[in-house]
């Protein structure tokens, strides 16, 4: 548990205690920073006011013990959902200070001033923009005032609640003040980081209870924000866009060029939304990024629901553009994301939406409509033959096209596939073999992913480490969410489930056989990453009869643990390959780091070695019978060219050769073999000579030297 320090002030102020969302972690605390920001910048507040943020947050109970001994006047809450352990919360805090409670954020909003209120534990609620009304209840509570002129404001009044009228949007959010420039947060060890570079949405989603008005930041002040976040925070290892769709800003290019700068050099998750449809095709060389992570709200595919719950769809569109970005921008992550139950949907539409997710080289994520009583769809439900729960977390029971018992099988359905379908999108490995076997004879089956998703399913749970995660998730009342799944949650049955993916091939002969070497290929290179490092590099130090002569140069994938395990060799520059394969993170600290992506690989490495100066060492480690045959010689030509005279060149490959990718990156039924005396021939064309090799359980080690000018 961290210890939680917070600032004393004198107890001549009207105290006040924020709560960020719960639970937060290590989550810089946006709201309760801007609430504060505004409300201090009034003279009148600054002198009688003292705002102190808890920080980083707990869980609810944790926040109600640590408020309780401040001993605040007025204890505010940030409310993106569980309502009711923030009730509690609450209540724990009135019975054992007295403070009053003050509730605001997206749920205050969406949902009835009578849920809020039960229980007697809440005595204000802030719905929309929250840093005006914020400072008007502070100001109400220091002269002992009426709240009644507080827009957006409910609030007890005797036994019964009062309902101001609502605040219209501010004009501009250029006058509010940044917490983050304004040096609000005091704490330095947050990881993750919300910024706001605009407010409200373009889109008129029915479901939804975003500000239809949409407002933005100015660019400078954004910039300068992100700036503040990377030179105070040194922790962050996230940094998400509040923003509901970044392709609706006409800074989208500005912000991506200044995001993917800020994150050189550091391991980063940078996070956002963005809408696929409004995605100009210019701006996907800018996505290209390892450290992105884009979330698209898909929803459903068909144009008749999308029309009934607010939304565009064309799916031509939609299909080329997100094919577009896993070709155009494969360093970055593009999260597809589904919705269960919009009306329109039937069952049938499920399982189409369903299936043709698990088409997609693409990570997916599944979820059940939820009905917010203060949106447009929770206002007309009843016209619009809609039935949902009364209370969190609000899941719709049946629409007009689904009946319940339908509604129930969807959401089974998709609960069902939750873990086989982010293990189809968590291990590349396994995503490209499912869907090569899911695109073959397909007989009578209408959904072929979804019966071989079923499949995937069992084998997975027979996997003793995913069982017992399964377990937990299981005993859960959500939708069984395994967005976190990653592979090292089950590496070490990674290869045994790849052998079982590869068995239920139900193709030729040929399909069969492919499928076993393809699980082959992809065993050897998951018992490669687990290859004692120290003597991969001994191996090397003999071959090589010492240290390096002059700068040494590690061409390696970029999802290989290569960078960590051969850092003791001292490498001045890292090339990174994406190439789709492998999901171990590389370290961070390097001199230098370069990527080329695996589509148009040697001309990738020219541009990137050119005028990158000369090496004494190279080390080409896994990658290079990715490259097709015509392209190796090159490739080694322009190492050639980059060594001085008397470099090596050290090869490490299983000349397995490697499965040919389509120009949508996906297997093809090919191989790119690459026998020994190819590799020789192509070393000798290309300049080099080859002096040693030496076999490494699977591998070869082949050790070349630059062929002397005659």
């Amino acid at each position: 548990m961290i210890k939680k320090v917070f600032p004393s002030g004198p107890r001549g102020k009207f105290r006040v205690v924020l709560v960020p969302a719960l639970p937060s972690g290590e989550m810089i605390p946006l709201a309760p920073g801007l609430l504060k920001a505004c409300a201090l910048r009034d003279p009148f507040l600054r002198r009688n006011a003292e705002i102190i943020i808890l920080e980083p947050g707990g869980s609810a109970a944790d926040a109600a013990r640590q408020v309780s001994e401040l001993r605040p006047d007025l204890a505010g809450f940030t409310v993106y959902g569980g309502l009711e352990a923030v009730r509690r919360a609450a209540a724990e805090i009135k019975r054992a200070c007295g403070a009053r409670v003050v509730l605001g954020g997206p749920l205050v909003g969406a949902i009835s001033a009578e849920e809020i209120f039960s229980g007697g534990s809440v005595d204000f609620a802030v719905s929309g923009e929250g840093e005006a009304a914020f400072s008007g209840i502070l100001k109400a509570c220091l002269r002992s005032g009426g709240f009644s002129a507080i827009k957006g404001l409910a609030y007890l009044s005797g036994d019964k609640v009062a309902v101001n009228p609502p605040r219209p949007p501010s004009g501009k959010l250029s006058a509010l003040p940044s917490p983050y420039l304004g040096g609000t947060f005091g704490w330095r060890g947050y990881t993750k980081a919300p910024f706001e570079m605009s407010r409200g949405c373009r889109s008129a989603c029915l479901y939804c209870t975003l500000p239809k008005k949409y407002k933005v930041f100015p660019f400078k002040r954004v910039a300068a924000e992100v700036k503040r976040i990377f030179g105070d925070f040194p922790e962050i290892k996230t940094l998400f866009l509040t923003d509901s769709d970044l392709c609706q800003s006409r800074n989208m290019g500005p912000l991506l060029k200044l995001l993917a700068g800020a994150a050189a050099g550091r391991e980063i998750n940078i996070e956002f939304q963005i809408n696929l449809l409004n995605l100009d095709p210019a701006a996907i060389p800018l996505l290209n990024n390892r450290a992105f992570s884009l979330g698209a709200g898909v929803q459903t595919i068909f144009p008749d629901t999308c029309r009934l719950a607010g939304r565009r769809m064309d799916f031509k569109e939609l299909a080329e553009k997100a094919a577009a970005v896993s070709v155009g921008a494969p360093r970055a992550k593009l999260v597809l994301s589904f919705i269960i139950g919009l009306p329109g949907d039937t069952l049938e539409k499920c399982m189409a939406n369903l299936d043709w997710g698990l088409s997609m080289n693409l990570s997916l994520f599944f979820h059940r409509l939820r009905v917010y009583p203060g949106s447009p769809l929770g206002k007309a439900a009843a016209k619009a033959g809609v039935e949902y729960q009364a209370r969190e977390p609000y899941y719709v029971l049946k629409t007009a096209s689904l009946d319940r018992a339908g509604m129930l099988c969807a959401a089974g359905l998709a609960r069902e596939l939750s873990l086989a379908a982010n293990l189809v999108s968590a291990d590349k490995y396994f995503g490209f073999l499912f869907r090569h076997i899911a695109s073959g004879p397909a007989g009578a089956r209408v959904f072929p992913r979804i019966d071989l998703c079923r499949k995937v399913n069992a084998l997975a749970r027979g996997e003793r480490l995913l069982a017992a995660a399964a377990k937990a998730v299981d005993a859960n009342a959500d939708d069984g969410d395994w967005s976190m799944l990653e592979p090292q949650m089950f590496e070490k049955g990674r290869a045994g489930m790849l052998r079982g993916l590869a068995a239920l091939e139900r193709g030729t002969g040929g399909r069969k056989a492919f499928a076993a070497r393809f699980a082959g290929f992809c065993e050897a290179r998951i018992l490669w990453d687990r290859v004692d490092g120290g003597g991969v590099v001994r191996i090397i130090d003999l071959m090589a009869s010492g240290a390096a002569a002059g700068p040494s140069l590690l061409l390696c994938s970029a999802n290989s643990a290569d960078p960590a395990k051969l850092a003791s060799r001292g490498f001045g520059l890292e090339l990174l390959v994406e190439e789709k394969f492998g999901f171990v993170p590389s370290r961070p600290g390097v001199a230098a780091r370069l990527y080329a992506d695996r589509p148009g690989l040697g001309a990738g490495i020219a541009a990137a070695l050119k005028k990158r100066g000369v090496y004494g060492e190279i080390v080409v480690s896994q990658v290079l019978s990715a490259l097709e045959p015509g392209g190796r010689a090159g490739a080694l030509k322009t190492l050639r060219a980059a060594a001085r005279e008397g470099a090596r060149l050290f090869i490490i490959d299983g000349l397995l050769g490697y499965p040919a990718f389509g120009p949508d990156w996906e297997l093809t039924g090919g191989w790119h073999d690459y026998p020994a005396a190819a590799l020789a021939g192509d070393l000798k064309a290309s300049g080099w000579k080859m002096t040693k090799a030496i076999k490494l359980g699977r591998w070869n080690v082949i050790c070349s030297e630059t062929e002397r000018a005659p």
